[in-house]
């Protein structure tokens, strides 16, 4: 990628704020001891880089900011302790420890449950580099015992702001993402440091900093502090948590859907070992895509399972109105992510399930890059491919299919058949067109069989109309295809579209997309043929 949007931005004061890059002169979001360890943050869109870095100015607990002008319409990040909120009702930093559960010496919401291993299994590699889940007890084939998780009352940040909440409190690190800077304020918090008044009624820190000779100050050891009398305390530097990883739970591939995605090219991380994370694009080190989020159990999906499921997820994604998700990113209990060019268009799901009816609303998060739908080449202009991962055995990422199998998705067949159909109106009339070729992209754009797409012309005062059908359809999935032609068409310019399979003097001006009950229509058509044979014969009679 090389968009405006994705040059190096120094910060506005240089003299406050350092600005953060890896050993290949790139930045992106902050980090704490390692590129994988998230600090805790607070965040919001539609801001400028001098408002964002103001707000950490105003906030004495602020110790470094991130910003990206191509995301949300100037996306910032503020990190340092207590940014995410706070806990009314347990001692608790962040909002997984908010709670107690019915395990002893499980603090962590995703790890309350127990797990119980067979004997003589080998030990995962690395396993105590990630959280004791669910996730981790099935990957080392052990049963897993869920436990009872008391949800404490948690404050999210004010006025407007997102919390994201994590143990590490201080910046040091990047991980590099196109378009994204980091600016460290406190250069000295991933240090060790040395508390207290010494024996000669001076500073601890102020000594144990003079005891660099021969050193660099993140070398200096408890000796060096305590030297300077009683009265000194050592605080060694910080590391990133013993836990900082959890294993996405095992992850079920239904029809339609491929096996999930995992890193390659750009996107790999060989510190972190299992293959999985949150979905991107490779060769665009690692930049978020156009998305829209929910967490948890503030939305749910037409089957009425809360996001905070990959069943509920997944079905959020075929729910999304605009038709075109491509893929979703989910972490257990926690975000739902939702990948597609159109996504971020529509902001609220209107759901039926069981007899209930109801509204939810959805973060949008409209980026520079888009995914590609994969129906016909290059849609939208300017795409790139959903087939890598960022690493994070948190999160998972699957994708649709690419051909009429993604349509079994949407469920076993309901017994319904219909069929779609979409009008296409040009100028410039008929001459010159090429009907097999029409009927191929019409039949690629909705991911549908050729063999059952037909396409007829007809003239009115408006002009032309090419009238395809798409028959063998049902009623699982139509609904969708009608979704994914609008949103297509609505979205991107329809002369885009179809323009490469229209003669040059022709341009395609608008659309209509109909679902039709197949039984009716065929009824429909059976009539007009008898009354067109029974006139046929009337006049033959009167002929002869």
């Amino acid at each position: 990628m090389t968009k405006a949007e994705d040059v190096l931005r120094p910060p506005i004061n240089s003299e406050v704020y350092h600005h953060v890059l890896n050993e290949d002169g790139a930045s992106g979001p902050c980090r704490g001891s390692t590129a994988s360890d998230k600090v805790d943050n607070r965040s919001k869109g539609g801001l400028t880089q001098a408002m964002c870095e103001a707000e950490c100015d105003g906030d004495a607990n602020c110790v470094g900011y991130s910003y990206a002008a191509g995301s949300e319409g100037g996306f910032c990040l503020l990190y340092g302790p207590g940014q995410d909120g706070n806990c009314a009702d347990f001692a608790a930093d962040i909002l997984d420890h908010c709670g107690s559960c019915s395990v002893d010496g499980k603090i962590d919401k995703n790890t309350c449950g127990s797990c119980s291993i067979p004997d003589g299994t080998p030990v995962f590699a690395g396993a105590s580099s990630y959280a004791d889940n669910e996730g981790l007890c099935k990957l080392q084939q052990g049963q897993w015992t869920k436990g009872t998780w008391t949800e404490g009352t948690w404050n999210e940040p004010a006025n407007g702001w997102v919390g994201g909440s994590h143990l590490t409190t201080h910046v040091h690190f990047v991980t590099a993402v196109d378009g994204y800077d980091c600016y460290d304020k406190d250069r000295s918090d991933h240090m060790p440091m040395c508390e207290g008044t010494t024996d000669a009624n001076s500073s601890c820190q102020t000594r144990f900093a003079q005891e660099i000779d021969g050193k660099e100050l993140k070398d200096l050891t408890e000796g060096d502090c305590t030297a300077g009398g009683s009265g000194c305390t050592f605080i060694p530097a910080p590391v990133p948590p013993a836990s900082i990883f959890f294993v996405h739970s095992p992850i079920k591939t239904t029809p339609g859907w491929n096996e999930w995605n995992v890193p390659i090219g750009d996107s790999l991380n060989p510190a972190v070992p299992i293959a999985l994370g949150a979905c991107r694009s490779e060769g665009t080190m690692i930049a978020p895509p156009t998305q829209k989020d929910c967490k948890n159990e503030e939305c749910r999906g037409s089957n009425g399972e809360f996001v905070g499921t990959q069943e509920g997820c997944k079905q959020a994604c075929l729910d999304d109105p605009s038709g075109t998700c491509v893929s979703y990113s989910h972490a257990d209990g926690q975000w739902c992510v939702l990948h597609g060019p159109h996504a971020h268009v529509f902001g609220t799901h209107t759901n039926t399930f069981d007899g209930e009816v109801w509204q939810d609303t959805w973060n949008l998060r409209d980026r520079a890059l888009k995914f590609c739908l994969n129906n016909v080449e290059n849609n939208p202009p300017g795409c790139e491919q959903c087939d890598s991962a960022k690493p994070n055995p948190k999160y998972m990422c699957q994708t649709l299919k690419t051909d009429f199998t993604r349509w079994q998705a949407f469920g076993p067949s309901q017994g319904s058949p219909t069929q779609l159909s979409f009008v296409v109106s040009i100028t410039g009339g008929t001459e010159g067109l090429d009907m097999e070729l029409l009927r191929r992209r019409v039949a690629d754009l909705a991911f549908w069989k050729e063999s059952m797409t037909s396409v007829t012309t007809s003239s009115d005062e408006d002009g032309t109309k090419l009238n395809f059908m798409l028959e063998g359809l049902d009623t699982s999935f139509s609904e969708g295809m009608m979704r994914l032609m609008n949103g297509q068409f609505d979205e991107t310019n329809i002369d885009t579209l179809m323009s490469d399979v229209l003669p040059d003097d022709v341009t395609a001006t608008g659309s209509n997309t109909k679902v039709m009950n197949a039984s009716t229509s065929g009824a429909c058509m059976q009539t007009l043929a008898g009354a067109t044979i029974l006139a046929l014969i009337n006049t033959l009679i009167t002929m002869f």
